[in-house]
């Protein structure tokens, strides 16, 4: 059986936010990890040492460590969001990291961080990406090219072990407005929440990211997490 516990990671890119551990504690009584440094790295690897199964963050990146400390038992990944996280330092036009970490799962792009955390990339045909609707000029042809499964929608079921990374701003923008970086249209949170129970004996880990840190998180957001652990707990 899964833990059930929300374990929690206060940062956005290694900037710590008191509001945001503050609704972490309130709305999800969560375990909160603490880092020793402000670096993504040390943060990343204060995660990966905690080793939780289910983990809200920031950012994306957060999702790595709490895949890796389980990889063994993880069959596949279904990676929801709206954008498609597959950058490179090179096709990069930002610079922005929060462009890199499902490229870097994939071991497209920051081979430091990996070696950082003594991990290899999990083979990108084991990934799946859930929900994208906003891409880069080459993007989707690269994530592709690696051989991820882009998937408009989750599927009706699973039958293999695996982790699922939710970044809000996945759903329809109507119902989960504060994100940083909001796109229109996206899935319905009664789509996700269908999905993730009729699938729940499958899930080993799950990861969240994040509406805006420094605001509370959306209800539905709140409702469909707290739904998930009551499930996971009869399993």
């Amino acid at each position: 059986m899964m833990d059930t516990k929300w374990s929690a990671i206060p940062y956005y890119f290694g900037r710590y936010n008191s509001n945001f551990e503050r609704y972490l504690r309130e709305d999800f009584s969560a375990e909160i990890i603490k880092s020793s440094g402000g670096t993504l790295g040390s943060i990343l690897s204060a995660a990966y040492i905690s080793a939780p199964r289910l983990l809200i963050g920031g950012d994306c990146f957060t999702a790595l460590p709490v895949i890796f400390s389980h990889r063994d038992e993880i069959e596949n990944v279904y990676w929801f969001d709206a954008h498609g996280d597959f950058h490179d330092e090179i096709s990069t036009s930002s610079g922005f990291l929060g462009g890199m970490p499902f490229a870097a799962l994939t071991g497209y792009s920051c081979d430091r961080l990996l070696k950082f955390l003594g991990e290899s990339p999990i083979n990108p045909t084991k990934c799946k990406h859930v929900g994208g609707r906003s891409w880069d000029v080459g993007e989707k042809e690269r994530i592709q090219a690696v051989g991820v499964e882009l998937l408009d929608a989750p599927p009706f079921e699973i039958n293999s072990p695996c982790h699922i990374h939710i970044d809000v701003d996945c759903f329809d923008a109507e119902e989960v407005p504060n994100v940083t970086h909001l796109e229109s249209g996206g899935l319905q949170i009664s789509v996700v929440d269908d999905f993730l129970q009729r699938n729940a004996g499958w899930i080993t880990s799950v990861t969240v990211s994040a509406w805006k840190v420094e605001t509370k998180p959306p209800e539905s957001c709140i409702r469909l997490l707290q739904n998930f652990v009551k499930l996971q707990a009869r399993h």
